[in-house]
């Protein structure tokens, strides 16, 4: 499938899996690269800020965001994976 939708998904801390977050109506870009997820919900669950990452937006503009790590999990399937702390 391309494009964009809409799922439910719970992201977990790697490291304290009881701590966790639902997210009812996540946006899915297939051609992203990155979970972006509210800061306040990273922030709550623990997610630790790793690494700066640049992006470039779809009108060209560059910006840097905090990156971490976190279980991103749709029912059973799931899978580590980047997430970046958005605004």
């Amino acid at each position: 499938m391309v494009g964009t939708f809409s799922v439910q998904c719970r992201i977990e801390n790697p490291i304290d899996r009881a701590r966790s977050v639902a997210l009812p109506g996540m946006l899915v870009d297939t051609g992203s690269e990155c979970t972006w997820a509210p800061t306040q919900l990273l922030e709550e669950i623990g997610i630790a800020r790793e690494k700066n990452v640049s992006f470039v937006l779809a009108n060209g503009q560059e910006i840097i965001r905090r990156v971490g790590f976190a279980i991103v999990r749709l029912d059973g399937p799931f899978t580590v994976d980047e997430v970046v702390f958005a605004e």
